[in-house]
């Protein structure tokens, strides 16, 4: 059975090849795979060479960016794999991993797709980025107004993102990320791919595993097949930082396809006082105590990167207030 790794990048073309030969080198038999590179920097100019790979590899470059989901689908149309790979910076595959969820797909034919655990740098389980419950309006609105950092055992919070579940059980859940998700390809082109209104990516993948589950596909959680975070940012928290306005838009869009308008109308509401909320956070405290305000909520960015998110905060605001009228807002 033949396996398609495919690793969109963004900021880091020898990150992305090392930890693509990292995947390769955990295997732990010979195994008939691919690899599909995506560079989603257009304002590289320097050629990336697929080099270090010993399966085939194929690289995609766009002349402006795409969006994670348009890059995603074209990456899936360009793979020949029976079984697909998303694999994203910088996550590395435990030995067997990647093999592990094979083989569980393999076993299940029930199963559409399958995901394993992702754990920091220093060994501690991502809790609330693994797997999460589809959200609800409300769960949405207290990720908004950072109610999950200000109080993180309310029982919204811990109900959506699976604070209340056992990461170390194998189960079938309702949404997967896909930094590390493996899904088969003949159901991904059935499904008509990734929803590419969805421009930045996350809400794509929700909707991805609804549609899915909807023809009956269960979505499994494996622990055992470990990835460890490298110690720095995902991909889409490197993609948000510069495509900020874009990622709420994609936000907006999921709202008003699944709440209707009139909670697309809240959401924008919640947007505007949701960005005067981080405009006073980063402007209003002095620096000591913003620090330690970042440490005690246990965020995953830094002061550094709060304070260079201001006029993308300011941009954000004015979208809110004035609307967002198309597929996506270029940043």
């Amino acid at each position: 059975m033949r396996l398609s790794i495919i690793l969109p990048f963004y900021d880091d073309p020898n990150e992305a090849l090392r930890l693509l030969k990292t995947a390769y080198d955990s295997f732990t038999q010979p195994v008939d795979l691919e690899a599909v590179l995506v560079d989603l920097d257009t304002r590289r100019h320097e050629k990336v060479e697929p080099r270090a790979f010993p399966g085939r590899c194929r690289l995609i470059r766009y002349a402006t960016f795409p969006g994670l989901a348009k890059a995603k689908n074209d990456a899936v149309a360009a793979s020949t794999g029976e079984l697909v790979l998303f694999l994203y910076p910088g996550l590395l595959a435990h030995k067997g991993a990647i093999e592990r969820l094979m083989q569980q797909l393999d076993r299940h034919p029930e199963w559409g797709a399958v995901v394993g655990r992702w754990t920091t740098a220093e060994g501690q389980l991502e809790l609330g980025y693994n797997v999460r419950r589809f959200p609800t309006l409300v769960g949405i609105v207290f990720d908004l107004f950072l109610i999950n950092k200000l109080w993180a055992q309310n029982r919204v919070t811990r109900t959506y993102k699976m604070h209340d579940f056992d990461h170390a059980s194998l189960a079938m859940v309702e949404h997967a990320n896909d930094c590390m998700f493996m899904a088969r390809r003949d159901l991904l082109q059935r499904l008509g791919g990734f929803d590419e209104k969805y421009f930045l990516g996350w809400f794509d993948q929700i909707d991805l595993c609804r549609r899915m589950r909807a023809l009956g596909y269960a979505i499994a959680f494996d622990p055992d097949a470990g990835f460890t975070s490298n110690g720095r940012p995902s991909l889409l928290g490197r993609l948000v930082q510069e495509h900020y306005r874009d990622f709420y838009a994609t936000e907006y869009f999921y709202v008003e396809a699944n709440f209707g308008r009139r909670g697309a109308v809240l959401l924008r509401g919640v947007l505007v006082l949701a960005m005067i909320q981080r405009l006073l956070f980063s402007f209003g405290l002095p620096p000591a105590r913003r620090r330690s305000l970042v440490a005690r909520f246990r965020s995953h960015v830094g002061d550094p990167y709060i304070q260079g998110m201001k006029a993308s905060y300011w941009s954000l605001l004015k979208a809110s207030l004035t609307g967002f009228k198309t597929p996506y807002i270029k940043s």
